[in-house]
């Protein structure tokens, strides 16, 4: 009896903790498609469905989200260092960018 009370209330921390984190990558999420739109849709079709970017030689974040093996890691790393013609890097704070990154990996396909 003891036992499997104990491991109900594992089971309820587990579950309350994984909903307290997806509560947390949505808000990043929505926070990341606000910047997005303010700094990235001049070029970049940002939202999923959207039409191609306006920019042909930007992707659609949609289709960044869906490439074969795209990583956090690498968009950060992308955002954060690439050079990019007519963009300017991204300079934020860690969590501007986790935004942004956390937003464009919403759109991946099959989550």
């Amino acid at each position: 009896m003891k036992r499997a009370m104990v491991w109900s209330i594992a089971l309820t921390t587990l579950l309350a903790s994984g909903q307290a984190q997806a509560q947390q990558i949505n808000q990043r999420a929505a926070r990341g498609l606000l910047l997005a739109k303010a700094v990235c849709a001049g070029c970049h079709a940002v939202e999923k469905y959207s039409p191609p970017s306006r920019d042909p030689a930007a992707p659609r974040f949609e289709d960044i989200a869906n490439s074969p093996g795209i990583t956090a890691r690498a968009i950060s790393k992308a955002l954060q260092t690439t050079p990019h013609r007519k963009m300017p890097n991204l300079k934020g704070t860690r969590d501007t960018i986790n935004d942004v990154v956390t937003y464009i990996l919403s759109l991946k396909a099959n989550r």
